[in-house]
C-alpha cells in the first residue's frame, strides 16, 4: 500500500492510500469526470486541476489495465466532524452513521449518499414505482421520509473494504440481531469484496425478484467500483433510525452482538 497527501485536484490536502505505485485515477461517475494523480516523491500530484471528461467504465477499465488504482471521488464532509452536506436529503441517522464510520476506519473517505440515480441513493418520490427500492418488493421501502435517500458509500483502503465486507457477511450470514430487527433487516444489501479482487454483493431481504434464487443470499454481477468503496442499501424503513445503524456499525467494529451498544453510533 502507499500512502502520501494529495497536492491539487479536487483531494488537495487530503491523505489517500492506494495499492499501485504509479498513481491513482479519481472517479466521479455521476458526471463522467476523471482526475488523475501520479505519485511522485511519496505525495499523489494531480496531472491537471480540471477533471477529464471520460467514460467512467473505460477510464477505470484502462487504469487498473495499466497498474493505476482507481478511486470514486469522495462527496462533500470528509473532514472529521463536518456537519450534513444535505439535510434536505441526508438524514441525521445516516450522517452520525458517517461520523462513526469515520471515526473507526482511518483510511475512509466519504463517497456519498445522495445521487440523482435510480435505487437507494436517491429518494423514493422521485422514482418510478418500479425502481426495487421504493417497496416493490421489500413492504418497508413503503415506510420512512420519501424525501430523503437511503443508501451510504464508503471508500476506503483494499484491507479495510475485505475487514469490513467480511464482518457483515458473517454477521448477515448468522442472522445477527443488529442487521435482522424485529422489524426486518435494516440492509436491504451490502456490496463490497472480501478478497481484493472479486466484487461480492449480499442481499438480506427480497432477493428473489433481483434473480438471487432465495429472499436472501450472494447477487452476484456487481460493478467493480465497488472493489474500492463499501455500498449499504439501507431499507426505508431504518434510514432515520439512528439506533438501528449504530447496530449496524458495531458490527462493522468487530463487536460480539452480546457487548453493542447501539446508543453510541457518533462515538464509533
Amino acid at each position: 500500500m502507499y500512502e502520501g497527501t494529495c497536492v491539487g485536484g479536487p483531494l488537495d490536502g487530503h491523505t489517500i492510500t492506494v495499492r499501485c505505485p504509479d498513481g491513482v485515477l479519481v472517479a466521479d461517475r455521476p458526471t463522467g469526470r476523471a482526475w488523475l494523480y501520479d505519485r511522485r516523491e511519496g505525495e499523489f500530484h494531480a496531472r491537471d486541476q480540471q477533471a477529464r471528461q471520460l467514460d467512467p467504465d473505460r477510464a477505470v477499465t484502462t487504469a487498473l489495465s495499466e497498474g493505476w488504482d482507481v478511486m470514486a471521488l469522495p462527496d462533500a464532509g470528509m473532514a472529521d466532524g463536518a456537519g450534513n452536506p444535505d439535510p434536505l436529503r441526508i438524514t441525521d441517522a445516516i450522517w452520525r452513521f458517517w461520523l462513526g464510520s469515520k471515526a473507526l476506519e482511518p483510511s475512509v473517505l466519504f463517497g456519498g449518499v445522495y445521487a440523482v440515480k435510480p435505487g437507494y441513493h436517491s429518494y423514493r418520490d422521485r422514482l418510478p414505482s418500479t425502481d426495487y427500492s421504493t417497496g416493490r418488493d421489500v413492504a418497508a421501502d413503503k415506510r420512512g421520509p420519501g424525501d430523503k435517500a437511503s443508501a451510504i458509500d464508503l471508500t476506503m483502503s483494499t484491507a479495510a473494504m475485505m475487514k469490513y465486507t467480511k464482518r457483515l457477511d458473517d454477521a448477515a450470514r448468522a442472522r445477527d440481531p443488529r442487521l435482522y430487527t424485529p422489524d426486518g433487516p435494516v440492509l436491504r444489501e451490502f456490496i463490497g469484496t472480501k478478497d481484493g479482487s472479486v466484487v461480492y454483493c449480499y442481499v438480506l431481504m427480497g432477493g428473489c425478484p433481483l434473480g438471487v434464487g432465495a429472499d436472501a443470499g450472494p447477487d452476484p454481477g456487481r460493478h467493480i467500483s465497488h472493489l474500492w468503496h463499501l455500498h449499504l442499501s439501507i431499507i426505508r424503513a431504518f434510514c432515520t433510525d439512528a439506533d438501528a445503524l449504530a447496530g449496524v456499525l458495531s458490527v462493522l467494529s468487530g463487536q460480539p452482538v452480546d457487548g453493542c451498544d447501539r446508543a453510541t453510533a457518533e462515538d464509533g
